[in-house]
């Protein structure tokens, strides 16, 4: 197991400036009205979920702090970067609240499904995702669980993947959950901050799929920069 945890940490990135964001951003959740904050978190799936419960064994947690800051050094660059990464998540996030299950699946508890949150959807993602929509919706901080038997599925994430290979070799198990507690990215005028994820790894008997998997309204791209804020509050609040 201590082979693990070594694994694990290489997935933790320090950030200069995280201490003083997490604790400015954990000040102005707890500021928020908790009826606010509450019915978010009542609306994740996760309050019914047992492999949070004890029913998985173990679970092995490590911090992920994915450095997608903006690059470049003049302000204009940092602008268009901004701009592009704003239209980035418009795009997966309307593809996610457009169609919350995959349509053309022939075997059943395989492919996607989505989280039904508060006003947009997040990815489940079962054996046999496609590989690219999983790294997407990992990159943008709108992955929610990853049920695998290979690991397939994260194969493009290759610290995350080499940890879970090395997980699936010694616990031997056949089916397994990695779960993603997520603050998304904030997106500035010229800046952007990183997605912070906290990362679950364990054993399962049943992948659980949530009551409600429904579309949701497209988020407009003007929209995007303060509902993920908004969202990224809440996260820090949650994982911390």
């Amino acid at each position: 197991m201590d082979q693990i945890l070594n694994l694990l940490t290489t997935l933790c990135k320090k950030v200069d400036s995280m201490d003083g964001e997490i604790q400015q951003l954990k000040k102005q959740a707890s500021s928020q009205q908790h009826d606010v904050k509450n019915a978010e978190l009542r609306r994740s799936e996760d309050v019914k979920i047992p492999d949070l419960e004890g029913d998985v064994g173990k679970l092995h947690k490590t911090h992920n702090v994915c450095l997608n800051t903006a690059a470049g050094t003049s302000g204009v660059t940092k602008k268009e970067k901004a701009t592009e990464e704003k239209k980035n998540i418009y795009k997966i996030q309307t593809y996610l609240n457009k169609n919350p299950r995959a349509i053309n699946t022939k075997e059943p508890n395989t492919d996607y499904i989505t989280q039904h949150l508060q006003g947009y959807n997040k990815l489940i993602a079962l054996p046999g995702t496609n590989i690219n929509l999983v790294t997407t919706c990992y990159n943008y901080g709108l992955l929610s669980t990853v049920y695998t038997a290979t690991g397939d599925e994260i194969s493009k994430i290759p610290e995350l993947y080499k940890a879970f290979l090395t997980y699936k070799r010694i616990t031997k198990g056949t089916l397994f959950f990695i779960k993603f507690y997520t603050a998304t990215a904030e997106i500035l005028y010229d800046e952007i901050k990183p997605v912070i994820q906290v990362i679950k790894i364990g054993l399962t008997r049943d992948m659980l799929i949530p009551e409600k998997i429904e579309k949701q309204n497209e988020i407009s791209i003007v929209d995007i920069p303060d509902f993920y804020a908004n969202k990224r509050v809440i996260g820090i609040a949650t994982i911390f």
